[in-house]
This record gives C-alpha cells, structure tokens and sequence, in this order.
C-alpha cells in the first residue's frame, strides 16, 4: 500500500504510480508483497544488477535480462517513498 495514503488517507495517480511498481516487481520476482518484498527490493537496489539475486529463476533463459533489469530501475521509481519522485503517467 502507498505509504503516502496510510498519512493522508487520499489515493492518488501517485498512489496508482506505486501499486504498478508492486505489481512489475511481483511479475519479475514471484514474490508476494506479503513476503517482505520491499526489503528484497530495497536489498536489490543497493547492488549493482541486484536484482538477479531476486529475479524469478524461471525467468532465466527466458527472458532478456538487460530488459529485466531496466523494468526493475522503472519499478523502483514507481516505489519511491515521496509521491512527488515517482514517474507520471
């Protein structure tokens, strides 16, 4: 859920915004959000191409990794805690 509505209560586009970033990395990843998907998310980001530690194994070899990993920085943008900073529609 967008941390923005747990303190204001509103959804938004932004709002929306986070949702698809959840929904690309559930896709890429076949992690629930339930499964503490934003800690594997965030422990991604910090490595560079962290985010084959986390991508779905089968994916691999079906998929163009370098797409995945663009897809990945997107839905990263989608996920930033400030509705401001997340991409636009």
């Amino acid at each position: 859920m967008d941390p923005a509505y747990i303190s204001t209560s509103k959804l938004t586009t932004k709002s929306d915004i986070y949702s698809f970033g959840i929904i690309l990395f559930e896709l890429i990843t076949a992690i629930h959000p339930h499964q503490n998907l934003m800690e594997y998310i965030n422990l991604a980001a910090m490595e560079h191409d962290g985010i084959d530690e986390i991508l779905d194994k089968q994916l691999v070899g079906k998929c163009n990794v370098v797409e995945v990993r663009q897809l990945a920085k997107i839905a990263h943008k989608c996920l930033h805690k400030s509705p401001k900073k997340r991409p636009s529609i």
